[in-house]
C-alpha cells in the first residue's frame, strides 16, 4: 500500500465532490455496530485514504505508532487518549465542540511528526499552515477557506493582538466571518478548518474574560529528543496511515460517546498558566482580592494594588479604567459603582461585595 491507493471500507461514509464513500474500518472487513446508522461526513478532496479497493481480512493496525506514543507520553494514557479523539474529530469533519487543540512541549519533542502524519490523513490540499501572526492580517483567513486543518506550528506572538483574539474566537466559535482575499470578493460563511496550535511555549493571548484560552484543548509534551532522533520513524509510521487511521476514529467513537473532550490531568497546570497569560487581571483577582458579602473597596485601592502586583509579575501597564473594564470582564457580577465615602465627603467608585487580602497572605498566595 502506499499514500495513493489505499483500501478504507467500513460502516462510515465519507462525502467528497458530492460522491458517497465507504471509509472507517481501513482495511477492515468488519464493521463497527455503534455506527451501522450514523454516516460520518469527511471532506477529504485529496485524503489519501478515499478508495474503491477490496478489503483485505485482518483490520489494519499501528503498532509503530502505538510505540511513538509509548515514547512521547510513557507514563499518560490520557495524553495519548485526548490526541487520538482529536485526530478523529478532525477527521470526522465536526466543528461542534468549538475546542482549539495544542501541542506545547520542547524542541524534538514529536510535534511536527504528529502534524505530518494528521496532514497525510486528511490529505495535504485540505490543510493550511498560518501563523499566529498571520491569522491577524488582512487576508489572514484567506488560506482557511476550503481547508479542514489549520496547523500552527509557529505560535509565537510578540505582542497581544486584540485582532488575533476575536479571530480564534470566530473560527473556533462557528461563527460567520468575512474572509478578504486579495484581487476576489470577501468569502463570508462559516470556516470548516480546526485549530491545532503547536508550540514549544504557551502563546500570550491578551483576553480579560478567559473566554479563548477555556476554548484550548491543551496536551503538554515533556520529552525531547533532541541528539537520539529516529530519522526513519516517519517513514515507517507513513507505511502505517491505514492503521493510524482506525486508531484515530476508535478515538471518535469515544468522543462520540462521552459527548465532550477530557484534558489530561498532566496539562492542568499549563490550563493555569495559559488562563493567566490571557488573563492577568484574573490571576490578580484570584491572588489579591478575597469576595466577602456586604464589604466594598475602592477603585483607587485596588488600582494602587494592581500596579504593584503588575510590575512584580512583568506585566504590560494598564490605565485604571482599562483594569476596571478588564476586572467586569473577568468577574461579570463585579461593578464599579458611585458610592458616597464619608472619608472624603464625597463620591467615589468602588466594587462592592469585596475586600483587599491582607499582603502577608497575598505574598504567601493564600486569600
Amino acid at each position: 500500500m502506499n499514500a495513493d491507493t489505499a483500501c478504507n471500507f467500513g460502516d462510515r461514509t465519507a462525502i467528497v465532490d458530492d460522491q458517497t464513500y465507504r471509509v472507517g474500518l481501513v482495511l477492515g472487513s468488519e464493521a463497527p455496530t455503534s455506527r451501522s446508522h450514523n454516516p460520518l461526513p469527511l471532506s477529504w478532496g485529496n485524503s489519501p485514504l478515499i478508495s474503491g479497493c477490496p478489503p483485505e481480512r485482518e483490520r489494519s493496525t499501528c503498532p509503530v505508532w502505538d510505540s511513538f506514543m509509548s515514547s512521547i507520553w510513557p507514563e499518560d494514557e490520557e495524553a495519548v487518549r485526548a490526541l487520538q479523539e482529536w485526530m478523529g474529530y478532525v477527521l470526522s469533519g465536526r466543528t461542534d465542540l468549538q475546542k482549539i487543540f495544542m501541542l506545547v512541549g520542547p524542541p524534538r519533542a514529536g510535534k511536527g511528526v504528529i502534524g505530518r502524519i494528521l496532514t497525510a490523513l486528511v490529505g495535504r490540499k485540505n490543510v493550511c499552515g498560518p501563523s499566529l501572526a498571520s491569522l491577524a492580517t488582512d487576508f489572514g483567513l484567506a488560506p482557511l477557506v476550503g481547508s479542514s486543518l489549520a496547523l500552527v506550528s509557529d505560535a509565537r506572538m510578540r505582542k497581544d493582538s486584540q485582532v488575533l483574539v476575536e479571530r480564534l474566537l470566530t473560527i473556533s466559535g462557528e461563527d460567520t466571518v468575512a474572509a478578504n482575499r486579495k484581487y476576489k470578493e470577501p468569502w463570508i460563511g462559516k470556516l470548516p478548518a480546526r485549530l491545532m496550535l503547536m508550540t514549544n511555549e504557551l502563546p500570550r493571548l491578551g483576553d480579560a474574560s478567559q473566554a479563548l484560552a477555556k476554548r484550548f484543548l491543551i496536551v503538554s509534551m515533556t520529552r525531547s529528543f533532541v541528539g537520539n532522533e529516529d530519522t526513519g520513524m516517519e517513514g515507517r509510521l507513513r507505511a502505517e496511515l491505514a492503521g493510524i487511521f482506525n486508531w484515530a476514529l476508535d478515538g471518535l467513537d469515544r468522543l462520540d460517546e462521552r459527548g465532550a473532550f477530557v484534558p489530561p490531568l498532566s496539562s492542568l497546570e499549563d490550563q493555569e498558566v495559559m488562563d493567566d497569560l490571557s488573563s492577568p487581571v484574573a490571576a490578580f483577582l484570584t491572588e489579591e482580592l478575597v469576595e466577602v458579602p456586604g464589604e466594598r473597596v475602592s477603585t483607587d485601592a485596588v488600582f494602587d494594588r494592581w500596579r504593584m502586583w503588575r510590575d512584580r509579575n512583568g506585566h504590560s501597564p494598564t490605565s485604571k479604567s482599562g483594569m476596571t473594564k478588564d476586572i467586569c470582564a473577568a468577574r461579570p457580577h463585579l461593578k464599579s459603582v458611585s458610592q458616597y465615602d464619608p472619608d472624603i465627603g464625597r463620591n467615589r467608585r468602588f466594587f462592592n461585595g469585596v475586600r483587599l487580602a491582607s499582603r502577608v497572605r497575598a505574598a504567601a498566595g493564600e486569600v
